[in-house]
């Protein structure tokens, strides 16, 4: 056992909790993430990281705002004990949402479009659609999104080696993208804190009643949820792919979503999760199984209408001097 884990048992006894499995124990973050039980046999996830270690950034830390500032929040887990240094929250016996669709993609297709419709309801319960909003940061903050979901795997993986050819294809149409950015409409919006990180493998859906919650916000920060948004629902978008009703329904709710939003917001929205969903088609673990000619393919089959956002037009009245 590591004195990390060791420091951690301590502290939970001290609380009158009980260890009952290690999930995630990380000596270089000093981080340890366990299933825990009370002396009632209520069980917990408990996130604990050593003193010295809380107040980085990427921390343990952002995850504690999120709770702190959010108490009564339907799509996080009950806080059971909030510590500078210790989260503890409710056990939901359950499936991630990717695993979840993928089972019921295969055995149970009608229940998956209630599933999605629980996941858009999250957006709108956390930020509200109408609170979205597109700015010149939001730009910037989609491309390392962009890049991750190509070179996915640790550095220096098999995974990551194999994946470095479409690294270099994907960088033409992402410089593409900086040279033209003048062309698009930006607004200026308070910034809100986001997850940061909301893959499909962060939202649970319980096993019994089906609610989700939203979990590991340890990357969470200050930005336009759109950037949460665009990331989640490409990956759901690629998964649906192969199952044409069921895409055709998505694609329904995600209309929805945009015509909730401001409309210069949800130009950049179509047009990014567009550019999304066929970057996600060549990454394997999100559905997609390609390389090179199908990230060529899934690029060309960006409508040409939203690979650029036409220019505003000069009010000719004006330039003539007439009002």
């Amino acid at each position: 056992m590591s004195p990390g884990v060791k420091s951690f048992e301590s502290e939970i006894e001290a609380r009158g909790l009980r260890l009952e499995r290690i999930l995630v124990a990380s000596d270089h973050k000093r981080q340890v993430t366990a299933l825990v039980a009370d002396t009632s046999e209520r069980q917990y996830v408990a996130k604990w990281r050593a003193s010295g270690f809380a107040e980085s950034s990427g921390s343990l830390h952002q995850e504690l705002c999120v709770y702190r500032d959010n108490p009564d929040a339907p799509y996080l887990p009950r806080v059971h004990l909030l510590d500078p240094r210790l989260l503890v929250v409710e056990h939901v016996p359950s499936s991630t949402l990717r695993q979840h669709l993928l089972t019921r993609l295969g055995s149970a297709p009608s229940e998956v479009g209630p599933v999605l419709r629980r996941f858009l309801e999250f957006f709108q319960q956390a930020w509200g659609f109408e609170r979205f909003y597109f700015s010149r940061a939001t730009l910037t903050a989609l491309f390392p999104y962009m890049k991750k979901l190509c070179l996915s795997g640790p550095r220096d993986s098999p995974r990551h080696r194999h994946r470095l050819p479409n690294a270099a294809l994907v960088r033409g149409p992402l410089v593409w993208i900086r040279a033209h950015a003048s062309r698009f409409q930006f607004e200026a919006r308070e910034p809100q804190r986001i997850h940061g990180d909301l893959h499909l493998d962060n939202v649970l859906v319980s096993d019994a009643s089906g609610v989700m919650k939203v979990i590991d916000w340890e990357n969470s920060h200050f930005e336009s949820p759109l950037v949460d948004f665009l990331y989640s629902t490409a990956m759901v978008h690629c998964l649906l792919k192969p199952h044409q009703d069921l895409s055709r329904d998505f694609a329904a709710m995600m209309n929805d979503a945009f015509a909730r939003m401001r409309p210069r917001t949800a130009e950049a929205a179509r047009y990014f999760h567009a550019l999304f969903s066929a970057l996600i088609a060549t990454n394997n673990r999100f559905g997609g199984a390609g390389g090179r000619s199908e990230w060529l393919r899934a690029w060309a089959g960006v409508p040409a209408q939203l690979r650029l956002p036409p220019p505003a037009q000069p009010n000719r009245r004006s330039a003539d001097g007439n009002s």
